[in-house]
Formats: structure tokens, C-alpha cells, sequence
């Protein structure tokens, strides 16, 4: 099995990348038993350069205090895939949930790794509102080693 590690897999009943990841991370303890789980702050990782070959991290930079900083994290620790899920900023649930430090558009995520020299991928998903249009509604990124 590869080595894959989910950041802020937390300890709710949502698990967006189910239980496949090998390793699992998050800043609060959980309120159930999650397998092979680390208590760790995603700005400073506890694990060697490259040691995963994939990388999960959804619904957790709006919530971090520098999402630059857990990016480069994921990429110091993962020599694979890095898959990021993040709420689009014009989301309906941007911006009602208090927990969240930011917002994010796609031109943040490539600035910044461009920046990094990355080669990643973009997907927004749109979700249909009040039956008459479609919002932007979660980002989706793909970055490979």
C-alpha cells in the first residue's frame, strides 16, 4: 500500500476521501477512532521529506492561519499527488462559516504555484442555486511531483 497521509482528517463523521488515506493528521483530537492518527498543526508537519507518495488535504486552508505554509508542507512531505479541496470564495458557505480565515479564487491558487514552479490542475465545481443559475461552490487542486 502507498504511503498517503490526510491533513485535518478531523474526528467528524465526514470523511471526503473516505479511509484510504495511511496516515492521518489533524490539529484537535478526534471525537472517534480514526486509524493511525497523529495530533500535529499542519503549518509543521512531523514527518521526513517525501515520505508520502499522496497527499490529502480537504476543507482545511480556509481554516489555517497561512494556507502558503501548509502548501509548502505538503510539498516538502509528498513526492506524488497533492490533492486540495477548498470552498470557492463565492460559495454560499464561504463566508457563513465563522471558523474560516480565508477565501479563496482560482488566480490565488495560480499565483502561488506558479510561484512555486509546480504543474497542477484546476477544477471548479459549480452547484445549481434557487434553481435558476450555477455558483462556483468548492476548488479542486491537483498537484504532481
Amino acid at each position: 500500500m502507498e504511503k498517503s497521509v490526510d491533513i485535518g482528517s478531523g474526528g467528524t463523521k465526514h470523511y471526503p476521501w473516505g479511509k484510504r488515506a495511511s496516515v492521518n493528521v489533524d490539529i484537535l483530537k478526534p471525537e472517534t477512532k480514526i486509524p493511525n492518527f497523529i495530533l500535529a498543526d499542519a503549518h509543521h508537519l512531523p514527518f521526513k521529506d517525501g515520505f508520502f507518495k499522496k497527499a490529502y488535504c480537504s476543507h482545511v486552508l480556509e481554516h489555517v492561519d497561512s494556507p502558503e505554509t501548509v502548501i509548502k508542507e505538503l510539498l516538502r512531505i509528498c513526492n506524488g499527488i497533492i490533492f486540495i479541496r477548498v470552498p470557492h470564495r463565492l460559495s454560499p458557505h464561504a463566508g457563513k462559516d465563522p471558523s474560516h480565515k480565508w477565501s479563496f479564487r482560482c488566480t490565488w491558487f495560480h499565483t502561488l504555484l506558479r510561484r512555486l514552479g509546480c504543474t497542477y490542475e484546476l477544477d471548479v465545481r459549480y452547484k445549481k442555486m434557487l434553481w435558476l443559475f450555477d455558483l462556483p461552490f468548492e476548488i479542486r487542486v491537483t498537484i504532481r511531483r
